[in-house]
């Protein structure tokens, strides 16, 4: 490596090439920022200690499957309703000369998924 490495870049401003004025004037100071309005902090009345689940009576926290139940039952009719939705569509042919091509549908349903 050559020692002058950075005389060959020629990206590289060289610290003779502009020079600072000594007249030069520095910027004015930006102004006092105003004075913050009093703090009052909200108050909440249920608090909850943090890592507490609040959970149903009878639910068993052991149980992984008993956990994830209590989100989606709701969801997983949703879904079963939108597959099987879909599947009836996608199963109509476009055009009623063409024979259709895919496979019979079997409607899903919540246990299945």
């Amino acid at each position: 490596m050559p020692s002058n490495r950075a005389f060959l870049d020629p990206d590289i401003v060289q610290p003779t090439k502009y020079v600072v004025p000594p007249t030069r004037v520095a910027k004015e100071l930006p102004p006092e920022p105003w004075q913050l309005p009093k703090f009052e902090p909200f108050i909440i009345d249920d608090y909850n200690a943090h890592g507490e689940p609040i959970l149903p009576p009878n639910t068993n926290t052991n149980d992984p499957m008993a956990l994830f139940n209590l989100f989606y039952t709701d969801i997983m009719d949703k879904l079963v309703e939108w597959t099987n939705a879909h599947a009836d569509e996608q199963q109509s042919p476009d055009d009623e000369d063409e024979p259709p091509t895919r496979r019979g549908w079997l409607s899903t349903f919540r246990e299945e998924l």
